[in-house]
């Protein structure tokens, strides 16, 4: 666009107008969990103790647990609201 320069054969005006637009929207996230994979690290610890009856064993396994969860929302829009003002 060209630079207009006023001299006397015109007149160089501007126009402003301001609005004001709302709009409101609803929003529901969501999470899914996939499937679980779990699987054993390393060997199990096995404790065994004597007792009056017999004995017992406590047994402790390392795992590695893995939870795919996806993230997602849903957005929905209600009727836009535009306020015209001149100031």
């Amino acid at each position: 666009m060209k630079n207009i320069k006023p001299d006397e054969r015109c007149c160089v005006s501007e126009a402003v107008s301001r609005t004001k637009v709302s709009v409101s929207l609803d929003l529901t996230p969501l999470a899914r969990v996939g499937v679980v994979k779990t699987r054993c690290c390393g060997a199990p610890v096995i404790i065994r103790e004597e007792t009056p009856c017999g004995c017992r064993l406590s047994i402790t396994q390392n795992l590695s647990i893995t939870v795919p969860i996806e993230y997602d929302a849903c957005v929905s829009g209600e009727e836009v609201l535009v306020e015209c003002s001149d100031r």
